[in-house]
């Protein structure tokens, strides 16, 4: 049996929407064609792309320093940094994954394409070590670094656009979620060095974002919802049940392409995005999840991310036509 829901309604506890006590913009520099992904590097760069183009910023005292943009002839969905070699992955419209090295963007000199995906490449993420590279489509591919990214293991395949991925931190399990209506919870085997699904988790609507939060806890976001679902690893059954929501601001049309949950295990934040709201969201000491503010950018055409050490938010939206950096401060419960 599954828990029963509970609701957190965080708004009559704590109406901060828009404080200024919790995000701060920093600085800001106007980009005005259209983004679709932005990331924060490990060598103080932060590289935007969309159709056809970079855009490269240093990041230093706060503040943006505009670098320039790299023309390509690619429209550019996601991101991925490689941090050991100081690389950045590309996954286009057309499927194409290339692999660049950050010095060489100006020169529009890749260093290698990988398998190409039969749609749009939606998401790329990497594990711990840096040794596989996980993109998702319509299908979801596995490459393998050690074998000089030839070898790739297809995992799912024929199914509806993946919309989000996540990897657990112990990298035994991962969550995939479509256009379907459902999460389907992926488990690795060591001895057969294979993943199996274990677990299906149907919806009423479609998941538009979901990430680990820990080991045992992942979050999901449905489709025009203005609620937050946390789900819980029982280890009786071995399945993820669902034990509370966590209550949003609901806007008023759904568009979350380009703009992934993430929570940062530094600052114990937590960051989703819904329609033109950027929530904020703390895990407090005793495990509880607390809404504590948002950011309204008057329009559903967001795209960003937040840094590692939950220190930044970075973002792109039509309406200001403006990469923005946000501060992100510490809150105490």
């Amino acid at each position: 049996m599954s828990k029963p829901d509970k609701v957190l309604n965080q708004f009559q506890l704590m109406n901060i929407t828009n404080n200024q006590n919790v995000h701060t913009l920093r600085s800001q520099h106007q980009v005005k064609e259209s983004l679709n992904t932005i990331i924060f590097t490990n060598t103080q760069l932060v590289i935007a792309a969309g159709l056809e183009k970079f855009v490269i910023f240093t990041l230093k005292n706060d503040q943006l320093k505009y670098i320039g943009q790299v023309i390509q002839n690619d429209t550019i969905f996601s991101l991925c940094q490689i941090k050991s070699s100081n690389s950045i992955l590309q996954g286009n419209f057309d499927g194409e994954i290339k692999i660049w090295h950050h010095t060489s963007l100006n020169h529009s000199k890749y260093l290698m394409k990988l398998q190409k995906h039969n749609s749009r490449i939606q998401n790329i993420i990497m594990n711990k070590d840096e040794d596989q590279i996980y993109s998702s489509s319509t299908r979801l591919i596995i490459t393998d670094k050690n074998q000089q990214y030839k070898y790739s293991q297809t995992i799912l395949q024929n199914i509806t656009i993946i919309r989000c991925v996540s990897l657990q931190e112990s990298q035994n399990k991962f969550l995939v979620c479509g256009l379907d209506k459902q999460i389907i919870v992926l488990q690795y085997y060591p001895i057969d060095q294979k993943w199996n699904k274990i677990q299906k988790i149907n919806f009423e609507a479609n998941g538009e974002s979901l990430c680990f939060v820990n080991e045992n806890q992942f979050v999901v976001q449905q489709h025009h919802k203005n609620t937050i679902q946390l789900f819980e690893f029982n280890c009786s059954n071995q399945q993820f049940e669902k034990s509370k929501e966590i209550k949003i601001q609901k806007g008023l049309i759904s568009y979350n392409l380009g703009f992934q949950a993430q929570f940062s295990q530094e600052k114990k934040i937590l960051i989703t995005k819904n329609s033109q709201f950027v929530n904020i969201i703390k895990r407090t000491e005793k495990n509880e999840f607390i809404f504590i503010s948002s950011i309204n950018f008057d329009t559903c055409y967001i795209f960003g991310s937040m840094s590692e050490d939950g220190k930044y938010l970075i973002t792109w939206d039509q309406k200001s036509l403006c990469v923005q950096l946000w501060e992100l401060k510490d809150t105490h419960f």
